[in-house]
């Protein structure tokens, strides 16, 4: 039954012999609740070290809620594929050719313009293993690839300007 107090009271006054049980949704909505007023509170006690394990410790739980929530769905949880069917066969193609990986990034082909490219490089670790089941080898190569001296001057080579999302932001900002 819904937690909606009128409903409790009509269930009492017209079967006063029936159980009354509470869905699942609402029970976990306000333990969601409680938890979220707990964690407000002890964010607000703590300061510097202390409130960066409650701000991790929040997204890694949020994050496998979220996973949790779509695998219920029959969904797939993550980041949606940023490799298309058409892009993989491409690069397949490449590489059967004989090229290597290198070789073939080292062939311009795009349009002069703005061409955003987003990466997520994070380093390898327990934490990311947490919340980031799906993607984490991704990640981790991407900051494989950023590090690489060798990545570094190729995008000088091609006068690529590389931009951080705080940069980003701000230009955003700033209209």
């Amino acid at each position: 039954m819904d937690m909606w107090k009128p409903f409790g009271n009509v269930a009492r006054e017209k079967a006063p012999q029936a159980a009354i049980l509470f869905d699942k949704f609402h029970i976990m909505r306000h333990l969601g609740e409680a938890l979220d007023k707990v964690r407000k509170t002890e964010y607000a006690r703590l300061r510097g070290k202390d409130r960066r394990f409650i701000e991790r410790d929040l997204i890694r739980e949020r994050t496998r809620a979220g996973l949790a929530a779509a695998e219920a769905r029959r969904r797939k949880g993550g980041r949606k594929p940023v490799i298309t069917a058409e892009k993989l066969k491409r690069a397949r193609d490449i590489i059967d050719k004989g090229l290597t990986v290198r070789e073939a990034a080292t062939r311009p082909r795009l349009m002069p313009g703005v061409t955003e490219i987003f990466a997520h490089p994070v380093l390898d670790g327990e934490e990311l293993r947490g919340y980031d089941v799906t993607n984490a080898d991704i990640r981790v190569h991407d900051a494989a690839c950023l590090t690489d001296p060798s990545v570094s001057d190729l995008l000088d080579q091609h006068g690529v300007r590389r931009i951080s999302f705080r940069d980003l932001r701000d230009l955003q900002r700033a209209g």
